[in-house]
């Protein structure tokens, strides 16, 4: 389904929750997304912990690694334009400005636009399912997650200060990206290669390798 997450620029995330197989109306809340930025949280669903798992064949086989076994699990497609998800405004050219880095778009993306449209998903979406409300919330995820869950695990906790509302446990993250520029050196191979095969000019070339660029 849906969630709209600001109304001036029409944004919604679209998410799949999938319920426990164990106890569901007690089990915990377990909120995964995969990194990117950008990468549709789906991916999980399909192709990792998701319930279900495509075979060879081609057919649909029980995943014996499912997260369901014990929790609730929540796949929310973010920032809007990723997947399912959408903002209205990028059709009509509205622009809004982002306060962290001061890039000005139709639908802002950086990563503390992210944590305020989650935070306002996470409201809209324990309203649609109240027997939600209070219990315990996991943020986890890989890749990119390292940097949109501490934010967005901050963003709770300003935002709710009412624990039977939103209640955030904790939160884990597989492989986290911190800081590309710190963490993987190696991506300076990226720029190399698309020099090299002539995807990129030198000016560009220059800007991703040099000492000023985050590689993000």
């Amino acid at each position: 389904g849906f969630v709209e997450t600001d109304a001036a620029s029409g944004s919604h995330l679209f998410y799949y929750l999938v319920e426990s197989a164990d106890e569901p109306a007690s089990d915990p809340l377990v909120w995964w997304f995969n990194g990117g930025p950008g990468a549709s949280s789906f991916a999980g669903l399909f192709s990792e912990n998701g319930p279900l798992l495509l075979n060879d064949a081609g057919v649909l086989v029980d995943n014996p690694y499912a997260w369901n076994a014990r929790a609730n699990v929540l796949y929310v497609e973010f920032a809007p334009g990723v997947g399912y998800s959408y903002c209205a405004a990028s059709a009509n050219g509205t622009a809004t400005c982002a306060q962290s880095s001061g890039l000005c778009s139709p639908c802002p993306a950086d990563d503390s636009s992210v944590a305020s449209q989650n935070v306002k998903f996470l409201a809209g979406f324990l309203d649609l399912f109240p027997a939600l409300k209070g219990r315990p919330l996991f943020l986890t995820g890989e890749s990119y997650a390292g940097v949109y869950g501490p934010l967005l695990a901050r963003a709770i906790l300003d935002a709710f200060d009412d624990a039977t509302v939103a209640n955030l446990h904790g939160a884990w993250f597989t492989d986290p990206c911190i800081d590309n520029k710190e963490q993987f050196g190696w991506l300076d191979i990226g720029p190399s290669f698309l020099f090299s095969a002539g995807l990129i000019d030198a000016r560009l070339y220059e800007t991703l390798t040099s000492d000023a660029c985050t590689l993000s």
